[in-house]
């Protein structure tokens, strides 16, 4: 009976969604539903004595059987290709949970994303990392037009708290994803990236059909351990050289060194790039853009100097996906970042952009020293507070080089200490080519007078060896006569 009354054994039933007389979705006296959330259909019956009438019906539904999205934490519709709101009928966040629908053209069991459009899903129960793919999209695209022809296209990220996320790849209608560094996650986001451009009118984006687990739930939940505010993976460390042209030396060639938080204290805790070197890191977790600057980067050069006065430069650029690169300026010294038109990235690259001629460096110097990129954002604010000011003021300044000229000598060598930070005294030993100690002398030396002149108008021709050594280390120079 509708509205009380009964039409007959003869009537004719038809349901629609959206309104009565909307989208014809079946006739009978009875219709499946399989959606998961509350959903309306309206039924109209058509009577034997002309007589029609039409009732409104409310399914309400727990979430069905099996790993599938069971709410909804967040949805930030786009809009349709010509920049109007998407219809009501299509932006139901709740069609795309529970287990996905049949696609039916001209059914809407979906919702669509619009362009630019973002959902953040939850599942009731974690899901599982195992072999293979762990999660399905599926999307709704009627016509069966495949994604050449009918690009719909979103990037997914996978979370266990919902704040912090990895990017899983990018997906063109259907598509399958394993949760890679998770071993399990309960937070599923998909941002729509569809081409406008790839559209004719009335399309409007990413439509979500459902989320399914390929691997069932999670049942043990371990400490994945990731972090989310520093860089937590050298990708590549590609190192230029010092301005003398010689190689970065160790331990400032250590990229781990930029990993983690900044340091304070007296020991070399960055990595050098060297003249037009290069760093690629990995945070564990996708930086999003939001309002102001986005990171932070902490640079080392001894005493904190000016720009100006010590012009140790860096161009940086940013990825999601260690293949496209978008480039956001140049930093000197410390500085932050902001994202500008990058919306999200995961990776980061630093190439040393100081200025190889600039009379401001000397021949030891190695250009742009990387300590640590810290995130400013994303729940990561107290920690980039408490770290901005953190940098290393007492490490030596660039390397000290050692070198000797002329050589070959004849009568005498020079010995020059490139690179002293203050007055340091050294032992300085001679030896034949057999190793036999020739000479023995203790030297003292300073950044106003960084030279020594060796005497050799004693020494036969031949070829020796001098050790110059001190607490710090020790450096051998072959000289000729």
């Amino acid at each position: 009976s509708v509205n009380g009354g009964s039409l007959g054994t003869g009537a004719t039933w038809k349901w629609y969604t959206g309104s009565c007389g909307g989208t014809l979705i079946g006739t009978g006296a009875s219709i499946s539903v399989s959606q998961s959330a509350n959903k309306t259909y309206y039924v109209r019956a058509e009577g034997t004595c002309n007589t029609t009438a039409c009732a409104t019906l409310t399914v309400n539904l727990l979430p069905a059987a099996g790993c599938y999205a069971s709410s909804v934490v967040n949805f930030n519709q786009g809009a349709n290709i010509s920049g109007a709101a998407i219809p009501s009928i299509r932006s139901n966040a709740s069609q795309s949970l529970g287990q996905p629908e049949v696609v039916v053209d001209g059914v809407v069991n979906f919702v669509s994303l619009g362009f630019g459009g973002t959902i953040t899903l939850a599942f009731e129960t974690p899901i599982a990392n195992g072999t293979g793919n762990d999660i399905r999209l599926d999307e709704a695209t009627w016509g069966n037009n495949p994604c050449s022809r009918y690009p719909e296209k979103a990037d997914v990220f996978a979370s266990q708290d919902g704040i912090n996320f990895i990017y899983l790849g990018q997906a063109c209608q259907d598509a399958s994803f394993d949760l890679g560094t998770l071993s399990w996650a309960k937070y599923i986001r998909l941002i729509d990236v569809s081409d406008i451009l790839s559209f004719n009118a009335d399309a409007d984006g990413y439509d979500l059909n459902g989320i399914e687990c390929l691997n069932g739930s999670a049942t043990n939940l371990t400490n994945d351990d990731l972090h989310p505010c520093t860089l937590q993976e050298i990708v590549s460390y590609t190192p230029g050289t010092r301005k003398n042209g010689t190689a970065v030396p160790s331990p400032r060639n250590n990229a781990n060194n930029a990993l983690g938080e900044p340091q304070n204290n007296n020991t070399i805790n960055f990595v050098s790039l060297g003249f037009g070197g290069a760093l690629v890191a990995k945070f564990d977790y996708v930086v999003f853009n939001q309002p102001g600057n986005d990171l932070r980067i902490t640079e080392t050069s001894f005493g904190n100097p000016s720009c100006t006065n010590y012009p140790e430069k860096a161009r940086v650029s940013l990825s999601l996906d260690n293949l496209n690169w978008v480039e956001l300026g140049e930093l000197c010294q410390d500085g932050t970042i902001e994202m500008g038109t990058m919306p999200y990235a995961q990776y980061i690259g630093i190439q040393d952009a100081s200025p190889l001629s600039s009379a401001k460096f000397n021949g030891a110097a190695d250009g742009y020293d990387v300590d640590a990129v810290v995130v400013l954002n994303n729940g990561c604010a107290a920690a980039a507070a408490r770290l901005a000011d953190v940098d290393n003021t007492t490490t030596a300044d660039e390397a000290m080089t050692i070198s000797a000229f002329p050589n070959p000598m004849e009568n005498f060598t020079v010995v020059n200490f490139e690179g002293l930070e203050a007055d340091a005294e050294f032992n300085l030993q001679v030896m034949d080519a057999a190793g036999r100690l020739i000479r023995n002398q203790n030297i003292r030396v300073s950044p106003e007078s960084p030279t020594y002149m060796l005497n050799a108008s004693e020494l036969a021709r031949g070829i020796y060896q001098l050790l110059v050594s001190n607490e710090k280390g020790n450096q051998i120079i072959r000289l000729v006569k």
